[in-house]
């Protein structure tokens, strides 16, 4: 195997075949991660038509050296998303925003978003399990978040956000390697803002420094 495939087989014998059985095997991981979480969004402006829970988000960032072509990518686990092939591809550096509502994303977020969904289910705010798999079944991430890693992130405002999206796989499961955003709603579809660009960023409303 050179690359990484599924294999489809059945076991004769006679003239009788077994049920078929099927595996991806994957040769490389790919490089696509999940970077940022809005589990637990802050309550909506007075008078929006939406909930809380509708203004989540995951976002998707390529962190190798050549584009990925996103159809087929499954997120799971406490949510259910399959992107489709208009999401295109991913080059590298490049992210993408899950939206569990597309038109609350935009509405809180603005317009110019890279942004695909809506994704089905929901992330619980006291954590929640989140899968990552490739178009052939191959696995990338397998992780459970905690409300307790970043208190910040579960309901105040903000995001929880990986402080290094090229680490180890086995890093996503770990408190020390999550922050929260930077910025007050998170960052879906960019990078998080260095502490010292917040004086260029324009917020859409307040960090609950009162800042």
């Amino acid at each position: 195997i050179q690359s990484t495939t599924r294999l489809i087989a059945r076991a004769r014998s006679g003239t009788r075949w077994s049920p078929r059985v099927d595996a991806a095997y994957a040769v490389t991981v790919p490089d696509l991660r999940i970077t940022e979480l809005m589990y637990h969004p802050p309550d909506p402006e007075p008078g929006s038509p939406f909930d809380d829970e509708e203004f989540e988000f995951v976002e998707l960032r390529n962190t190798g050296s050549v584009p990925i072509p996103l159809a087929g990518f499954v997120l799971s686990g406490g949510i259910d998303y399959t992107l489709p092939a208009t999401a295109g591809d991913l080059w590298p550096g490049e992210n993408i925003a899950v939206a569990r509502n597309l038109d609350a994303l935009v509405s809180r977020h603005g317009t110019g978003l890279r942004v695909v969904g809506p994704y089905s289910g929901h992330l619980a705010n006291s954590g929640d399990t989140v899968v990552l798999t490739g178009p052939l079944g191959e696995p990338i991430l397998n992780f459970t978040y905690s409300d307790r890693w970043q208190p910040a992130t579960d309901g105040p405002g903000y995001s929880l956000t990986r402080r290094n999206p090229a680490g180890p796989v086995s890093d996503w499961n770990l408190a020390s390697a999550w922050d929260r955003s930077v910025v007050a709603g998170g960052t879906p579809g960019r990078n998080d803002v260095p502490e010292s660009d917040l004086s260029r960023v324009t917020l859409r409303w307040k960090q609950d420094s009162g800042s």
